[in-house]
């Protein structure tokens, strides 16, 4: 009864009064939780409309505002963190964190009645998980309280050994976390006199780190480690390696008791990523879908992995799944808390799908055949963002805008749209990591040349057709995004939807030209 009595003398009435509950009152802060929560409120205006009749002061909404965000965070510490999750250690450690640092609280307070119970109850779970930072915290407290409360020595002596063995352990593990990111930081330098020198120095993380590993190490050192010798095959470009190393790795997770949803996400990510650059779509597939289950739907990495879903399901030109994954996306309630150039990704897939549409290989999924189609100008309208990404995204978004005006059959806009392309490719797009893209980019300005002449347009780009289907996508930019789709089977679908009669339109418009420059 003491440990209660100690409690509610904290927690006492007059306290109480303050603890509101936010969303269950009709205060303007519960309105606008409420008002959000719905989508009745996404700016501004919205809220001075609907709360304040539509008034020019935003002053008293800014306070509103200020206060909702305080009783949000405040929320935080009273809503229940036991969220389903694949792996037990996610739930524990939530709330382990919240009884530590209610521990901490009651310490500084003077609390003794509770204090010894809840620190070796949070000890007990801390260690079975292998938390060290927490142990090392609740530890120290314990310590100096088993002194002051029970003048107990011993009790002293054994969290002090505690202290002192997960200190190496928490040492170790920021020693791994260090190293990683060291080695992260500096991994997407471009010139290979860096990579190399990047290679030596993680060859050195690697050969430090591993022997140091002792008993009890905890999973995240383990995963650096591992994650470092994936960056060392990255960086030799060596993704059967990649591979490799996930799968003798990933079953050794269930070993330890620390190990959470995202250190699995995280590895199977790196397989992923390497599956895709190998073009083994299939197995990528699979990967992803095994993938999902680590991720809870909506939290930016479940987008992340379902950018690369869409993705693969194109490249195995199945077009509705596609398209339904895409679909299961964007009308994910979270979809709007992305950035805004994370949208505007979905917005290029969209692009691409209605490619699909226009010709005839893909039709609305069953619910959205409401759905608009997009059209070229709407498109254009709303890239924003990836168009000043010159050598990356860009380049996806300008062969989007040609498939759109060609399968329109505005040929006309197609060719002044290509002709833009010619100073593009000269200027932005070098021999290297956009070889790929510099030579379809060169393919469509011969199409355009031919005047959508098939004979004529399959002479003009054999030479440019051979050194795509030799050269492999770039695995040095580990962007499997900017190509949405092969090139060549975008230039397979191309060349079936012309034929080898040619269209007026541009034999007018260059004789016009020619006309033009002899005045």
């Amino acid at each position: 009864m003491l440990k209660l009595q100690e409690l509610i003398e904290i927690v006492n009435p007059n306290k109480l009064k303050g603890v509101e509950v936010l969303g269950k009152s009709n205060t303007k802060v519960d309105q606008l939780y409420h008002l959000i929560r719905s989508g009745e409120v996404k700016e501004d205006k919205d809220a001075l409309l609907l709360l304040y009749n539509n008034a020019t002061s935003k002053t008293a909404l800014y306070q509103t505002k200020e206060k909702l965000h305080n009783k949000l965070i405040d929320s935080l510490f009273t809503i229940d963190l036991r969220e389903k999750t694949h792996v037990e250690y996610d739930i524990v450690f939530n709330e382990i964190l919240k009884q530590t640092t209610v521990l901490e609280w009651l310490s500084r307070r003077g609390g003794q009645n509770n204090l010894l119970t809840l620190g070796n109850k949070i000890l007990k779970k801390a260690i079975k998980f292998n938390q060290a930072d927490i142990i090392i915290r609740v530890a120290k407290i314990l310590a100096k309280k088993y002194v002051i409360i029970d003048g107990d020595e011993k009790k002293l002596d054994y969290y002090h050994s505690l202290c002192e063995r997960y200190s190496k352990i928490d040492g170790i593990n920021r020693l791994a976390e260090y190293y990683w990111y060291k080695i992260s930081v500096n991994f997407n330098k471009k010139s290979i006199v860096k990579d190399l020198e990047l290679l030596e120095k993680v060859n050195q993380f690697i050969d430090d780190l591993e022997p140091k590993l002792i008993s009890g190490h905890r999973c995240t050192s383990f995963t650096y480690l591992v994650l470092l010798k994936i960056r060392k095959s990255e960086i030799e470009q060596d993704f059967e390696s990649v591979v490799e190393i996930v799968d003798n790795n990933i079953g050794k997770l269930k070993n330890y008791p620390d190990v959470a949803a995202g250190i699995y996400n995280g590895l199977i990510s790196k397989k992923l990523s390497a599956l895709i650059t190998l073009r083994k779509y299939v197995q990528a597939n699979k990967t992803a879908h095994q993938n999902l289950k680590y991720l809870r739907e909506g939290q930016k990495a479940w987008f992340t992995l379902y950018d690369s879903i869409i993705t693969l399901y194109l490249y195995e030109q199945k077009y509705s799944l596609a398209f339904e994954a895409y679909l299961k996306a964007v009308n994910h309630n979270a979809f709007k808390f992305l950035v805004d150039s994370r949208k505007e990704t979905y917005k290029v897939f969209r692009a691409y799908l209605q490619f699909y549409i226009n010709i005839g290989l893909l039709d609305y999924p069953e619910g959205a055949s409401s759905t608009k189609p997009l059209r070229y100008a709407k498109f254009n309208n709303e890239m924003r963002i990836f168009t000043h990404d010159k050598k990356g995204f860009n380049t996806t978004i300008i062969i989007a805008q040609f498939l759109l005006l060609f399968t329109e059959e505005k040929y006309r806009e197609a060719n002044d749209k290509i002709e833009s392309v010619r100073s593009y490719t000269r200027k932005h797009l070098k021999l290297g990591e956009t070889f790929r893209s510099r030579c379809f980019l060169k393919m469509l300005v011969k199409l355009v040349e031919a005047d959508f002449h098939k004979a004529a347009t399959i002479r003009k780009t054999k030479d440019l057709y051979a050194k795509l289907q030799n050269h492999p996508p770039d695995a040095k930019r580990l962007r499997s995004d900017v190509e949405i789709v092969p090139y060549e089977h975008l230039w397979e679908i191309i060349l079936s939807r012309i034929d080898n009669s040619f269209r007026g339109v541009f034999k007018s418009k260059k004789k016009k030209q020619l006309d033009i420059k002899k005045e």
